[in-house]
């Protein structure tokens, strides 16, 4: 590079050695950008009393949600919910409240273990409206080894469920373990499993469809006439990265690597 009077000349050559420098740094850099997500909610419990109700939830039977941390099947010394709801007389709400779901592409996870017990009724999961019940935008059943009447775990075996939700106008994709770029239509869902013990990932439901009411909760629900025993740890909420931001990072780094090589022939 040379300075003369007010006019700065930079050498080709150097110019050429520094791009090849900073492409390695740019693509890291942008790519991992491009692999962040917002996080709206995260809850381990660990912080909670055991015995006492998880703080910051709404529970409409604190008696049959708590906290615990002996025998857990979530790992020795870590504090979980149990929710147990044993007579056909009651009801458990244990849910969030939130604004921040609605119109965009999220993911709604969770560590879930269902011991075989007397209690053999199902749940509700996913995202509600005023409730979580079939009125939620998605809101699924689960329970006796099944989800919306579909085999897709074990009992007595730690899962954890991952529920995608595009409550958009437009197309997305998503990365799970091994499968990437994995397609979400709008306004439907996909639901996949993990099982801990098999390391494996099983896609449950493909093409779920997003009812037409605004997200306003998420969580989980035991029904007056239903019993359920069922354990749940590790409550995760994120965005999904948009398509756009993908092809926009794409495209830069394509136009960069462009740059580098056509400066490199002359």
């Amino acid at each position: 590079m040379n300075i003369q009077g007010d006019k700065l000349e930079i050498n080709p050559k150097n110019e050429l050695n520094v791009m090849k420098k900073l492409l390695p740094i740019l693509v890291l850099t942008g790519l991992t950008g491009l692999s962040a997500q917002t996080v709206y909610f995260s809850d381990n419990f660990e912080s909670d009393t055991v015995g006492s109700t998880p703080s910051g939830w709404t529970n409409t039977s604190p008696g049959k949600t708590i906290v615990q941390d002996t025998g857990s099947p979530f790992g020795a010394n870590n504090k979980y919910v149990e929710l147990i709801d044993s007579t056909t007389g009651g009801q458990l709400n244990f849910s969030e409240t939130t604004n921040e779901l609605e119109g965009i592409a999220s993911l709604f996870s969770f560590d879930y273990y269902e011991p075989t017990s007397i209690y053999t009724d199902t749940m509700n999961f996913g995202y509600g409206a005023s409730d979580i019940n079939s009125s939620g935008p998605a809101v699924l059943s689960i329970g006796e080894g099944s989800i919306k009447g579909i085999s897709a775990y074990s009992m007595d075996t730690d899962v954890r469920i991952f529920l995608y939700v595009n409550d958009t106008a437009e197309n997305t994709f998503y990365s799970i373990g091994d499968n990437t770029n994995v397609s979400l239509a709008a306004s439907t869902y996909n639901l996949w499993v993990y099982d801990y013990t098999s390391d494996t990932y099983s896609q449950i439901i493909s093409d779920g469809t997003v009812g037409s009411n605004n997200v306003e909760r998420f969580g989980f629900r035991v029904f007056n006439a239903a019993t359920q025993q069922a354990y749940i740890d590790n409550v995760n909420v994120s965005s999904i990265p948009e398509p756009s931001t993908y092809a926009l990072g794409v495209a830069s780094i394509t136009l960069l690597l462009a740059y580098v090589k056509r400066r490199s022939r002359k």
